[in-house]
């Protein structure tokens, strides 16, 4: 988690006091500064993931730290302090790229709502950036598996998907490959007694035959699911770039349950004012399966208590994309992430890092939950990928490892 660090700039005594006694308060580390030059080096020696400031000060007035904060780092968050509720002003105010602004005397109750918003986006933001740092260095070291597609040649993915998943879903049918259903079957033929035209078995026997046909069910399904989006076009819709945005956060607003039993917390990034008219086109029922599956996957190997980050970005005339982003605990090798030799396998039939299960997420760990991704975001024009990055935003710390996938959707022509 971020640092809860805050550059106040207030030449006002008694405000300023005021501000730090109610941010402290609050758990708030404060340096106050009585003018925008101090608050400037303060900002230069080490900078603050969120800076408050007045407008009207000597020396270095809101407006000029505003513009020298914002040279230093586009995406800096700035909450402005004023006087003024005139909305010409306030419209001025916005346009200087400030986060948010709030009216004096500063009430306690909006000014720790609008800091707690500004240190989510600093934390998005923050993300975002690591995100693109880690694009670069992985171009500039040309890593080996940076295009699966290069390594394997010649393969026909439709024909050896059409194959593999219609012989497996009609195994499946047929009963085969069960090894748990066959055992209690077997149990039942010599535990059961038989009382005139029918038999009678052990209750917890009987219990344990329902959980292991419902799992069975549940595979078919999945099983059924990669066949059919294999096999038949989705049926996609034109969606806009703020109906997608209000799409994930459904997801993610659904995935609560499963976000409290380690007690994570997913984080959206901010709406964006995105301009024009581009859309993409999706399968919602589909892709929600697919962003689902990546947010629950994120969410079984994260350490307990840490922030799954979704970043949504839109990169102009090509495509939109959406990060999941995880800090991975280590597995029971020691190893912590997605080695870079696995980054394409993990979509792979069948394929698991780990041994472990984890039923109280109530998912399959069949190893196929990716694969399911996979050939969503394939039948949707789109990608989806994997990599590790590491974190280097906090200097008091060593670098961390994080696990990225991103999911590729191209704008609509």
């Amino acid at each position: 988690m971020i640092e809860k660090r805050i550059l106040v700039a207030e030449d006002e005594t008694a405000s300023a006091d005021l501000i730090r006694e109610m941010l402290a308060a609050s758990g708030y580390a404060v340096t106050l500064c009585e003018h925008g030059a101090a608050a400037l080096e303060a900002y230069r020696e080490r900078p603050f993931p969120v800076v408050v400031t007045d407008i009207e000060m000597p020396v270095m007035d809101g407006n000029e730290l505003v513009t020298r904060l914002k040279k230093i780092d586009e995406d800096q968050i700035v909450i402005v302090l004023t006087v003024h509720s005139e909305p010409d002003v306030i419209i001025d105010i916005m346009r200087k790229g400030v986060y948010d602004y709030v009216i004096k005397p500063a009430r306690s109750a909006e000014m720790l709502y609008k800091l707690e918003r500004a240190f989510e986006a600093a934390e998005s933001r923050r993300m975002r950036r690591t995100i693109e740092r880690e694009k670069v260095v992985r171009l500039e070291n040309q890593l080996e598996w940076f295009k699966w597609s290069d390594k394997i040649i010649q393969r026909d993915y439709d024909r050896v998907d059409r194959t593999l998943f219609a012989s497996l879903h009609m195994s499946f049918n047929q009963g085969a490959g069960f090894g748990a259903l066959l055992t209690l079957i077997s149990l039942i033929s010599t535990s059961a007694k038989r009382e005139g035209d029918t038999y009678s078995i052990d209750a917890n026997l009987f219990n344990l035959i329902n959980e292991n046909a419902k799992m069975a069910e549940r595979a078919l399904n999945v099983f059924s699911d990669i066949n059919n989006i294999i096999c038949n076009e989705l049926k996609r819709e034109a969606v806009s770039l703020a109906d997608l945005y209000a799409f994930i956060q459904l997801v993610i607003r659904e995935r609560g349950e499963a976000a409290a039993i380690k007690g994570h917390t997913i984080r959206l990034s901010e709406m964006k004012s995105w301009s024009g008219s581009d859309t993409v086109l999706i399968d919602s029922g589909n892709l929600y399966k697919a962003i689902a599956e990546l947010l629950v996957n994120a969410l079984k190997f994260s350490e307990p208590r840490s922030d799954i980050f979704v970043i949504l970005d839109y990169h102009r005339t090509e495509s939109v994309t959406i990060s999941i982003i995880n800090r991975p605990g280590a597995n029971e090798r020691g190893i912590e992430g997605i080695p870079a030799e696995y980054e394409n396998l993990v979509f792979e039939p069948f394929f698991r890092l780990v041994s472990s299960t984890y039923e109280q997420y109530n998912t399959l760990d069949y190893g196929l939950g990716l694969t399911l991704v996979e050939k969503i975001l394939k039948r949707h024009d789109g990608s989806v990928t994997v990599s590790n990055i590491m974190d280097h935003t906090d200097i008091t710390r060593d670098p961390v490892v994080k696990v990225n996938f991103t999911i590729a959707l191209p704008i609509a022509r």
